[in-house]
């Protein structure tokens, strides 16, 4: 398949470089005044797939159709990215972004048909352009309803599989994703020293409780995450995390926004994640 990736962060990188060196066709997009300076041979250091070089096409607007649409932005920035993927030159889109509120524009845009809900669980991040870094022993990616995709991109060493319930794949990451970034971002702490904190740890476990709790309200069945704890890399850290020390824009609203809203629509009540929320507002002005 052609493969198109729509944003040049981490997981984008990671995605292009795997694809590319499998033999795949890979475009990646851009943002607008900044394809001139990008480099078409990509490099990887991953802690799973090793040491990629891997050779792209880079463009800041899609001009030639592809099979696959990967769109791995940053949840804000995707209203204004959809407008550099024209919908006529798209088959599948697989949307990577944190949350759940991403799935509505990208169906506006495209149509329901096309979009192919997708989770990835991974700390991977951009050291400059073209230049990517993976940490951990897992990039677990899930896709729902496009099994030839999963299949495709298991080839070239990332976990990927197939799954039946795509509203389910997105709370299951959820409840690992959100209470991981908020309690990391507030308290400047890797998973390790989390789980080595009580009042820290506390404070993680009982968000993972409310997304349990919220997500029950929506007939979703979850396990809490908590073996997470014991068995990730200590030194992990999440993407939010690494933004607020950086001072880049927060993902705030789009990773914690399901969570506070389901609860105030079915009578849960949220008070781990509010405190949270509440830090990082206080600490970064988020």
């Amino acid at each position: 398949m052609n493969h198109a990736i729509l944003g040049p962060g981490g997981i984008g990188g990671l995605l292009a470089a795997a694809l590319a060196r499998a033999g795949h066709p890979v475009t990646l997009i851009v943002r607008p005044g900044t394809a001139a300076g990008f480099p078409r041979r990509i490099q990887l250091q991953s802690d799973l797939l090793g040491e990629v070089e891997a050779e792209v096409e880079v463009v800041e607007r899609l001009a030639e159709p592809v099979d696959v649409l990967w769109v791995a932005v940053k949840a804000g920035q995707l209203e204004t990215a959809l407008d550099q993927a024209p919908a006529e030159l798209v088959g599948a889109v697989v949307p990577l972004l944190n949350g759940v509120d991403h799935l509505a524009p990208l169906r506006r845009t495209y149509g329901a048909e096309r979009v192919v809900v997708g989770t990835i669980r991974v700390e991977a991040e951009k050291l400059e352009p073209g230049r990517y870094r993976q940490k951990g022993p897992f990039i677990a990616l899930d896709l729902a309803g496009r099994p030839d995709i999963a299949e495709e991109v298991a080839a070239t060493g990332i976990q990927a599989r197939a799954v039946e319930d795509g509203e389910q794949a997105l709370w299951a990451k959820l409840i690992m994703l959100a209470p991981f970034a908020l309690t990391s971002t507030a308290a400047q702490l890797t998973l390790g020293e989390i789980a080595e904190q009580p009042e820290w740890r506390d404070r993680m476990v009982g968000a993972m409780r409310e997304v349990k709790a919220v997500a029950a309200t929506r007939g979703i069945e979850l396990e809490e995450p908590t073996g997470m704890l014991n068995v990730a890399a200590r030194d992990m850290r999440t993407s939010m995390q690494k933004d607020a020390a950086a001072g880049r824009p927060l993902e705030l609203e789009h990773i914690s926004g399901p969570i506070l809203r389901g609860g105030r629509e079915g009578g849960v009540p949220t008070p781990r994640t509010e405190e949270l929320v509440a830090l990082i507002r206080a600490r970064y002005r988020a």
